[in-house]
């Protein structure tokens, strides 16, 4: 007989209706496969304009809405999605992924494992796959207790579990850093993942497959370039600041000098080392 889990969905949009986005839509279908489950479903509208709830979720599952104007941080929307309640499992996506009934199918059947700490689905976009990776590409679908050198993925599609999410907090407070606001969300969580399994043993999974649309494969505004610079090199200056190691010694000149010398502004390195200092995003606090 199968066990009923308490299990919340997390779905994060920005820029436009929660409830319009490619993941929404694509979840709504797959609820079905959750009903012997109590299912939490967590939606945030992450601005920059509100959208009322002018309809009633077709959904016989608890739902919640929030949401903000202020472009908060990920990772303090996150970790308030995983305080809401305990929770067995705790699956997060934002607006961009497809969800599909086979990884659905995945989901439930390592939950029904027992020993699954961390399920990472492999990222797919226009037919190839992009994470999760290490220092040597991508990763096959397999189990895995020992970390792979800078092991990383995005955190759309992961499933955590509560062993997990309790270790977290034992070590940190919190699952997810809330120094970091967009980019460095993910790879400030593998960090603190690579550190925790030095201490205990976890199971990670690699199993199942997503489509989800990478901001780095499609064709953006000068504008939109120059926002994704500014924010890979707040990530860089907070890593240095909380997450210092030896390979830094070469990233951080090498992505430097890329930036300024792709946008023309020196004084990005400025900056940068102003966020390195205070240890502070410049919307970290919002």
């Amino acid at each position: 007989m199968k066990s009923s889990r308490r299990i919340c969905v997390v779905v994060v949009s920005y820029g436009q209706n929660p409830f319009l986005c490619e993941t929404y839509s694509s979840l709504a279908g797959q609820l079905g496969a959750f009903n012997d489950h109590d299912l939490l479903i967590y939606v945030r509208n992450n601005g920059p304009i509100y959208y009322d709830l002018d309809f009633e979720p077709s959904t016989t599952h608890p739902f919640v809405y929030t949401q903000s104007v202020g472009n908060v941080s990920l990772a303090s929307i996150y970790n308030d999605a995983i305080n809401y309640r305990e929770n067995d499992f705790v699956l997060i996506f934002d607006q961009d992924t497809h969800i599909s009934a086979e990884y659905i199918q995945s989901i439930l059947n390592n939950m029904e494992r027992n020993d699954v700490d961390l399920l990472i689905p492999k990222i797919m976009a226009k037919g190839k796959q992009h994470y999760p990776r290490d220092k040597s590409g991508v990763i096959a679908s397999g189990e895995y207790q020992t970390m792979h050198a800078r092991l990383t993925s995005i955190s759309s599609g992961l499933m955590i579990g509560r062993k997990l999410i309790e270790k977290f907090k034992q070590t940190y407070s919190s699952v997810f850093d809330e120094n970091f606001v967009l980019y460095g969300v993910d790879s400030s969580f593998f960090l603190r993942l690579r550190h925790l399994m030095k201490i205990y043993s976890i199971k990670i999974v690699c199993d199942g497959e997503l489509l989800h649309s990478l901001s780095s494969h499609e064709v953006e505004a000068d504008s939109v370039k120059l926002f994704r610079s500014c924010e890979r090199l707040y990530d860089l200056a907070l890593q240095l600041r909380y997450y210092p190691r030896l390979s830094m010694i070469y990233l951080v000149p090498r992505e430097l000098l890329k930036v300024v010398l792709l946008h023309k502004k020196p004084s990005l390195l400025l900056d940068f080392f102003r966020v390195a200092v205070s240890g502070k995003h410049p919307r970290g606090n919002k």
